[in-house]
């Protein structure tokens, strides 16, 4: 798999509104699969592209994974239904 084509999901917890990491190094396939299911449960989520594999199998400890909620968090609301597109800090 091209590192290009990497995905990384950000959902929204409603509890503290903020982003928390839901899956990187999906395909984007996987990725949109993933999306569809967290949006079937009323989750507001986020598509990011990655630039680079992140290291480590779990996407809930991964720091670059958090740095990207983190940032997105920080971001002006945004329509909760809106898909984001960006990079994920390597």
């Amino acid at each position: 798999m091209s590192e290009v084509s990497l995905k990384a999901i950000l959902a929204l917890d409603e509890k503290t509104r903020r982003r928390k990491p839901a899956g990187h190094n999906l395909s984007a396939e996987k990725a949109a699969e993933r999306a569809a299911q967290l949006r079937n449960k009323g989750v507001s989520v986020s598509v990011l592209d990655q630039p680079s594999r992140h290291k480590g199998h779990g996407y809930k400890n991964c720091k670059s994974c958090q740095s990207a909620a983190e940032n997105l968090s920080q971001e002006p609301s945004q329509d909760p239904a809106r898909e984001t597109t960006e990079n994920v800090p390597q």
